[in-house]
């Protein structure tokens, strides 16, 4: 929906980017903590037609800073190619 502007589930052209805002919501869910103070803002991007919602982290640098923060490096790839070199906490 970001970049084309229309809903994949229902093919409505209504999309909304709610602009986000520490007095009025938590900013746990609006953001991947980066560092001590560092945090990475996520996007929602909602159809008005159907109620669809993706998230997406808009800016490069901000995909750069989440890879350099959970990025196993032990590995010794400049990239990660998979999920399993990924530091995550498991559910």
């Amino acid at each position: 929906m970001k970049n084309s502007k229309t809903c994949p589930k229902c093919g409505g052209k209504k999309i909304c980017r709610p602009k986000y805002s520490f007095a009025t919501g938590n900013p746990g869910l609006d953001s991947i903590s980066v560092g001590l103070f560092g945090a990475v803002f996520i996007h929602r991007y909602i159809c008005l037609d159907c109620g669809y919602v993706e998230l997406w982290i808009d800016e490069e640098k901000d995909i750069l800073r989440i890879e350099e923060k959970y990025a196993c490096e032990k590995k010794g790839t400049d990239r990660p190619k998979n999920n399993e070199e990924f530091e995550t906490e498991n559910f």
